[in-house]
């Protein structure tokens, strides 16, 4: 016997899947790091998915392999381990380890779930022990190993028990006393979703049974995901599990400055995916040209502070440019990451239906309009700069441009609509917010510009409802506007 199903709680019946971050935000940190959790977590997970195992000292550690290797190439066994030896090696090999009970505390602090996957069969009763005392509500205890299971079984273990389902196993055969089919299904085909089918969620169903689907990062596969009746969906990625969707009472146009700048390393394409896969329409980003006149994305005039390289964008070419590492300085897990050229930023936004702002740091103009033009997308895009000249310079160019204007540069509203025909009008917090409403009314669109992160000025923000914002922190303004709109 397996032991009975435990019966269903409240929190297992969502009215989404739940976002479960795959070994934390594995796409952009160490996985089963501390860091991997903690980005997780500003990346809106609902649940860790935490890799366990015990140390030699009896000790619950955040690993998924049963091995460690060190800097030397060896491996070691991490059950033959103590927690002390475990430390160091990961700390050789540039990898810190966590424990199982600061990823907790982790959690406790900001409501998130845990979802256990059980990797020893040592390690079962000490996480279950650690789960009771921390006082969890939110957990699941995963296994590929049903031995772990169902012995768990024969406790009174109150959490759900979740089986984890190879490609080649049927997930009804010998499953029936556990309360998840996790399935870990994404190699299978290139179109996995298929295999989730009407019949198998309706017999789980008819079972009592909730279903829990493999790490995805595709955005075409999870967008056909996350319509299923599911009880979660595995992410390396797990902003992209439940994306942004604005109220109807106010549809707001959310720009990420620089792309997601605060979590990820700001004009790359992780930070861009990243915006985009989290249901913000548009990527703020800044273009400057290569001594060979290509468009790149960057924001500063010296390389210094966001590459490893010395010197001016300008007289660099983009053969040189490329060569250059711009997600090292943000952190170690970024090493490797190219300056985007125009063509990279434009291909997102395709894969995401996203838009641009597109912020010309510098000429010339005619590069930039025909990257976007061979790409088809003028309509996706709006534009801006500090230099009139250039601004003038695109619209002599592009007559329907959409071209954005900053109302404090403008002795009136009429004024910066009217100069080059902007299409936004853009505003800082501290400005007159009866223009907002004027914009409306000239049939021009409004957009509050806000790089700080207080919750009294996003709530200030969603009181006067412009069109567009462009923040720095879009992943902290969503929670506020979330709360509002509950």
């Amino acid at each position: 016997m397996t032991g009975s199903r435990k019966t269903v709680r409240p929190w297992m019946s969502p009215d989404r899947p739940y976002s479960i971050a795959h070994r934390g935000a594995s796409d952009y940190a160490p996985d089963n790091t501390l860091a991997s959790f903690e980005l997780a977590h500003a990346l809106g997970a609902d649940f860790f998915e935490v890799d366990l195992r015990l140390s030699r000292d009896g000790i619950v550690v955040v690993w998924h392999d049963p091995e460690i290797i060190d800097d030397d190439g060896g491996k070691r066994q991490i059950a033959n381990m103590t927690f002390d030896e475990i430390t160091l090696a990961s700390k050789d090999a540039g990898y810190p380890i966590a424990r199982f009970s600061d990823v907790l505390a982790l959690a406790q602090r900001n409501d998130i779930g845990i979802y256990a996957d059980i990797k020893a069969y040592d390690a079962a009763h000490p996480v279950l022990e650690q789960l009771r005392a921390a006082h969890i509500e939110k957990a699941i205890l995963g296994a590929f190993d049903r031995d772990i299971l169902i012995d768990l079984g024969k406790t009174d273990c109150p959490y759900p028990r979740a089986t984890l389902i190879r490609a080649d196993a049927d997930p009804f055969e010998g499953t029936e006393n556990f309360d998840i089919l996790h399935l870990c299904w994404e190699n299978m085909t290139s179109r996995p979703d298929c295999l989730v089918t009407p019949d198998l969620i309706a017999k789980a169903q008819s079972q009592g049974q909730q279903i829990v689907l493999w790490h995805e990062e595709r955005p075409d596969i999870m967008a056909r995901l996350r319509a299923l009746p599911v009880l979660g969906i595995c992410s390396n990625k797990p902003e992209l599990v439940n994306p942004f969707r604005p109220n109807a009472d106010w549809p707001v146009k959310i720009v990420c400055h620089r792309g997601a700048e605060r979590l990820l390393p700001e004009n790359t394409t992780a930070s861009m995916h990243c915006a985009f896969a989290a249901g913000f329409s548009h990527v703020e980003c800044d273009i400057r040209s290569s001594s060979d006149e290509m468009p790149i994305i960057m924001h500063d005039a010296d390389l210094a502070r966001t590459t490893n390289g010395q010197g001016m964008v300008a007289t660099k070419s983009l053969a040189d440019l490329r060569k250059l590492d711009a997600g090292k300085w943000f952190a170690r897990a970024f090493a490797g990451l190219a300056i985007p050229q125009i063509d990279d930023v434009l291909d997102i936004a395709r894969i995401y239906d996203g838009h641009l702002y597109l912020e010309l740091k510098t000429g010339p103009v005619e590069p930039i309009l025909k990257a976007v033009d061979i790409a088809d997308c003028l309509d996706r895009c709006f534009f801006w700069s500090f230099d009139r000249q250039i601004l003038g310079n695109l619209r002599q160019l592009c007559k329907t441009a959409k071209i954005m204007t900053r109302r404090q540069d403008y002795s009136s509203l009429d004024e910066a609509i009217a100069d080059l025909g902007a299409a936004i009008i853009e505003f800082t917090p501290d400005e007159d917010m009866d223009d907002i409403a004027q914009c409306q009314k000239h049939g021009v669109a409004s957009m509050i510009a806000y790089m700080g992160t207080d919750i009294a000025t996003f709530e200030k923000i969603i009181l006067h409802r412009p069109d567009y914002v462009n923040l720095s922190d879009a992943f902290g303004f969503r929670r506020c506007y979330e709360r509002f709109f509950a």
